[in-house]
């Protein structure tokens, strides 16, 4: 982890995270946001915001939509049930509340005023899509997932501990159904592991790095980095969102009629006969590759034959462990991944019945859930 700030442009190309301490350290709401003049404060800016926080009895908030406890009410009753309440010894509840990936618009858009886009993302030419307020009242810890986005978190209120894990440790990290409603997010319980269920998980720890960013930092997390968060007492975090280079040039790459054609053809080749009496198996990733050195490159699906000599050359378990792709290239599975998750569905009533023997394809016939190949 490389602590010392760099151009958005070499963090773009190296596909790594990079802690970026200080840097917005001048904005006013680093100074605003804190105590309970600052809960004051944000409740004066956009106190009778409508919002929805999740609730949790533990501070541990999961990924998975059907677990979530959603509470829709204004941001002044979030804030006056936080640890840094005046009188939160008296009225605070026992739940904590998350307020997550709330989009400042709205009646949340007069937050901006105490904040503004840091130089390092404008001065590169780089206009966020989408920016989010994260806020806490008393602890939080998030489940471990991925974004589908280069990601700026810039933490303005107490403080965060970011467990991150590269793409490359992807096939250890378990990620939920890609036909779900969280793909982007892992099956393991990171604080209490069960490593009979997820075995490889015990060495996805071994290789994670972690973070402690304090009011006035930022993280760059690259498209397709797994992380975990942990936050104490009252914490709010603005983070940014834009397309990668690589993102970007695969879409551009999706729009056009070659490319639409060529997915078909390769995805409804004849390559065996189905059982007929076998369910449809959900539909999970294509495999592909691609130059790590070539930012905006198309991909190339990988053959069959090209899949098992890869299988073959892996060599004892131990080796299959040790490998480790880079983290460019890894990263660009994700950006195809979220792409071809939005194709198949557009394709599914044409192309599901040819899809279930494809040699591209690996499921779980027993459960029929797809699985992450090590690629």
């Amino acid at each position: 982890m490389d602590v010392h700030t760099i151009s958005l442009e070499d963090a773009e190309q190296q596909g790594r995270p990079r802690l970026l301490s200080g840097l917005i350290s001048d904005w006013p709401a680093c100074k605003l946001w804190s105590g309970a003049e600052g809960i004051q404060h944000l409740v004066a800016l956009a106190g009778e915001a409508a919002v929805q926080v999740m609730v949790s009895p533990d501070a541990v908030f999961c990924g998975d939509v059907a677990r979530h406890e959603p509470l829709n009410c204004r941001l002044r009753d979030v804030l006056e049930r936080s640890s840094d309440a005046s009188d939160c010894s008296t009225s605070a509840p026992s739940q904590h509340l998350y307020l997550a990936q709330a989009e400042l618009t709205g009646g949340l858009e007069p937050l901006h005023q105490d904040f503004a886009c840091p130089a390092w993302l404008t001065d590169s030419g780089c206009l966020p899509e989408v920016t989010n307020m994260w806020l806490c009242t008393r602890g939080s810890c998030s489940s471990l997932h991925y974004d589908p986005y280069h990601n700026l978190l810039a933490v303005t209120t107490g403080s965060k501990t970011v467990t991150l894990y590269s793409p490359s440790l992807t096939p250890f990290l378990y990620p939920m159904s890609i036909s779900g409603d969280s793909p982007n997010h892992s099956c393991v319980n990171c604080k209490e592991p069960d490593f009979e269920t997820h075995p490889g998980f015990r060495y996805a720890q071994s290789q994670a790095v972690h973070v402690h960013l304090k009011a006035g930092d930022c993280l760059f997390i690259p498209e397709g980095w797994w992380h975990q968060v942990d936050s104490t007492g009252l914490t709010i975090a603005i983070n940014f969102w834009w397309t990668s280079p690589l993102s970007g040039g695969l879409q551009r790459l999706a729009s056009t009629p070659e490319h639409t054609t060529a997915v078909e053809s390769e995805l409804l080749k004849p390559v065996g006969t189905a059982t007929a009496t076998a369910p449809p198996p959900p539909l999970p990733d294509l495999i592909y590759t691609h130059s790590s050195n070539t930012r905006a490159a198309g991909p190339e699906v990988q053959s069959a034959q090209q899949q098992q000599q890869q299988h073959q050359q892996q060599g004892t378990e131990q080796q299959r462990l040790s490998r480790s792709p880079s983290d460019s290239g890894s990263s660009g599975m994700f950006a195809l991944r979220m792409l071809m998750r939005t194709e198949i569905e557009e394709m599914t009533h044409r192309l599901l019945g040819s899809v279930q023997a494809h040699p591209l394809i690996q499921w779980d016939a027993s459960s029929l859930t797809p699985k992450v190949r090590d690629v």
